[in-house]
């Protein structure tokens, strides 16, 4: 990714486009402070943009020292994230008030893979911009990571910090960077530049290849399920199985025990199930030929045999259910333990039995194969009632009086029930994902599907990946009377404006659907969905109640999609008068006003000057784009 290149490709775009392109390129080169290059003989005199430099003079009266090494790491944690890498929201404690950071409309539309059903839900999306990618709203990526000095950047922080961590902390690290690399490689992925995935995937590859010859990570199963994933996903099917072949033979005969063994095996089952399912139309295949119920065979018995049996089925079956029998009877004691018991690697191993997704998802994905789909459902209904009835009888005393974890023993609870929380959540999300992933495949009443999505979503009210599997299924079938009921139910009594920004996206993709049908159709022809008046005005009304509610009010992707649906409706008064308001409620995001210029160019000196004002980031002065544009 070449970052030297012009940064004016036409000048003969208007300013405000200009402003923008320049803007965010330089947003996504120059987040880095500027370091004089003592090889070419710099020195800070140099520097040509004086806001780049961040002297030690400067900030040096606000630097703390944190003491305690569990909030340094959180504190890395939240720096890792801030670049944009995948990290584990339960171990890093999530914001107060996550609609804050919310600003990319990737949160709205992940899970539309209809070649991964199972598994593209592997890493989602938190709808957050990491550094150097802020733009306008509808705008793309300028590059798939942080670009070549990022990323340069971002292997010395790590080369710099893992040797002076903990085992166990190192291990987060080294997952959250596998994790990234995948990320960048499914990006790619869905661009359709094929030049560049396998460029990337080369790139990725190689740094997984590095992580997994570290002594400590040799037998880390997460980080080779992570690498086996990736060879997966870069079409390497072959080279995968073996990858997760060596993997499992490591794993040894801990078999339905070992919760990074299950969920090794969960991925590669589903990943087969996905690929055999591939041309299926519901016709039924021998269980004993089928490659997912071999892994997951071999995963019961402890055994790495090619070969199954009826027999070996029923010794699999059984074996699963005792150790999922096992697991929920001693789930409250273990989360007693986990309290009780805050040092090293015993905690670890004490949270290890709270996790029961990998467990779980292969005993049901085994029933499905091998027996049904209700079968399966049975499974993650036993599991999700006890989980999630636990987690309500914790809920309460999770958190002190007045909303804050006043000591140690409570921030130490609020860990472990975001860690149970965490995998009624994920269990959820399997369950409706093996539903919807049998309904197409296969003729499945659709009321199953639908309870059990509006069951998992009243539990779950902030779930991305489940909300947007509802929209998916409700568009699909034009019940719009239902879902505004739902949607009606699940934001009265919750305040978090995850619903209510899906009960928008909702509203506008009916829009959408019945204006193109209008435009298409002749006036003697049948419609071939029926027309709808005053979809505006209730877009409208969804809008104006979100931003009443003080998370709404906070949530800079709300703001930015009323802008941009007022302009859509040619309402560019509206707009600016919404604009204005929302800086009001959130002066510091940039991507509002950005938003701005795109839609109201000739207004650029007064949002310039307003980004002066609120004290942001400014690359590129008006003064400077007019050098720019100079002949």
């Amino acid at each position: 990714e070449e970052e030297e290149e012009e940064e004016v490709k036409d000048r003969s775009l208007p300013r405000g486009t200009v402003w923008l392109d320049v803007e965010s390129m330089r947003e996504a080169a120059h987040w880095l402070p500027w370091r004089p290059d003592k090889a070419k003989g710099q020195s800070e005199e140099d520097c040509e943009d004086p806001d780049r430099q961040v002297l030690f003079d400067d900030i040096g009266s606000s630097l703390i020292v944190l003491s305690s090494s569990e909030l340094q790491f959180q504190l890395l944690l939240k720096f890792l994230s801030f670049l944009g890498l995948p990290v584990d929201s339960v171990i890093s404690s999530p914001p107060c008030q996550p609609g804050l950071l919310l600003e990319n409309l990737s949160l709205l539309t992940q899970g539309n893979d209809l070649q991964r059903p199972l598994t593209s839900y592997e890493l989602p999306d938190l709808g957050m911009n990491s550094v150097g990618h802020m733009t306008t709203l509808q705008g793309v990526r300028k590059w798939t990571g942080l670009g070549k000095q990022g990323e340069k950047f971002l292997t010395n922080v790590f080369g710099i910090i893992q040797p002076v961590l903990p085992p166990h902390h190192r291990g987060f690290l080294s997952l959250s960077w596998i994790r990234y690399e995948k990320l960048k490689v499914l990006r790619c992925l869905h661009s359709g530049n094929k030049k560049r995935l396998r460029s990337q995937g080369k790139s990725s590859k190689r740094v997984a290849k590095r992580l997994l010859k570290e002594p400590d990570n040799r037998s880390s199963l997460v980080l080779w399920r992570e690498y086996a994933h990736l060879e997966w996903i870069l079409g390497n099917l072959d080279e995968a199985r073996k990858v997760f072949s060596t993997a499992t033979a490591m794993g040894g005969t801990k078999g339905p025990s070992g919760p990074s063994l299950c969920e090794l095996c969960l991925l590669w089952s589903q990943l087969e199930a996905e690929d055999g399912a591939k041309g299926q139309t519901g016709q039924h295949t021998d269980a004993t030929t089928s490659p997912a119920v071999c892994v997951l065979t071999q995963l019961a018995e402890g055994t790495s045999s090619q070969s199954i049996s009826p027999v070996s089925i029923l010794k699999a079956r059984r074996s699963y259910e005792q150790a999922l029998s096992s697991s929920l009877s001693t789930l409250d004691q273990n989360i007693q333990n986990l309290q009780s018991d805050r040092k090293g690697s015993k905690e670890d191993l004490q949270e290890e039995k709270l996790m029961l997704r990998g467990l779980v998802g292969c005993y049901a994905l085994f029933q499905y194969l091998t027996v049904g789909i209700q079968a399966a459902f049975t499974i993650y209904s036993q599991a999700r009632d006890k989980m999630e009835e636990l987690h309500r009888k914790r809920a309460p005393d999770s958190v002190k009086p007045g909303g804050m974890e006043a000591s140690f023993p409570a921030a130490d609870s609020s860990l472990t029930d975001r860690r149970l929380a965490s995998e009624c959540e994920a269990l959820a999300v399997q369950q409706v994902a093996l539903l919807r992933f049998h309904n197409n495949i296969s003729v499945f009443p659709l009321v199953t599907l639908r309870q059990t999505l509006t069951s998992a979503l009243s539990a779950w009210p902030s779930s991305a990946p489940l909300w947007c599997i509802y929209l998916q299924l409700e568009n699909h079938y034009h019940s719009a009377g239902r879902a505004r009921r739902f949607f009606h139910a699940v934001t009265r009594d919750n305040s978090s404006v995850t619903p209510r920004l899906f009960a928008i996206v909702a509203e506008q993709q009916r829009k959408q659907l019945v204006d193109a049908a209008q435009r298409s159709c002749c006036f003697d022809k049948p419609l071939p969905v029926l027309p709808e008046n005053g979809l505006s005005n209730r877009i409208r009304g969804l809008f104006e109640s979100a931003i009443a509610t003080e998370m709404g009010a906070h949530c800079p992707l709300l703001w930015r999609m009323y802008v941009h649906f007022l302009m859509s409706e040619g309402k560019a008064d509206k707009a600016r008068g919404i604009f204005y308001k929302g800086l009001q409620n959130i002066p510091w995001a940039k991507g509002l006003y950005m938003d701005a210029v795109q839609m109201f160019p000739e207004h650029l000196q007064e949002f310039i000057d307003l980004m002066t004002e609120k004290e942001l980031r400014l690359r590129l002065p008006l003064e400077e784009l007019d050098i720019l544009l100079e002949d």
